[in-house]
């Protein structure tokens, strides 16, 4: 299979599939059972899975706490947050977004790392 089929068929399945334990336990006996090689290929596609995971809510978090504490978030606010990428950036902005003092500062805050 193509590198690009590949690609399309990690992002359906880390988007669409979530595995339960029982699943997650099948799926760590059949990654045992395999080859390195393939392994290794496989394996380069699930941690994207669970870094996209991961940075999709953080992504949120910092939208929910936002909401929680400013009652209504901008939606041009939406869309520079999910421009992020670095999971540890967006830890400091979900720390920013619990302790700015107002709406105002945490967009400048955001407009600074975008």
């Amino acid at each position: 299979m193509n590198q690009k089929k590949m690609e399309l068929i990690s992002g359906f399945i880390g988007t669409y599939l979530r595995l339960n334990e029982q699943e997650e336990e099948v799926f760590e006996q059949i990654l045992d059972s395999m080859e390195l090689k393939t392994k290794e290929r496989l394996m380069l596609f699930y941690t994207d899975w669970e870094e996209r995971g991961l940075r999709e809510e953080c992504q949120n978090n910092i939208l929910r706490v936002l909401k929680a504490r400013f009652q209504d978030t901008p939606s041009t606010l939406k869309e520079p947050i999910e421009k992020i990428h670095d999971l540890e950036m967006l830890g400091n902005l979900l720390v920013q977004a619990a302790t700015t003092p107002s709406l105002g500062e945490f967009e400048s805050v955001v407009g600074s790392m975008c």
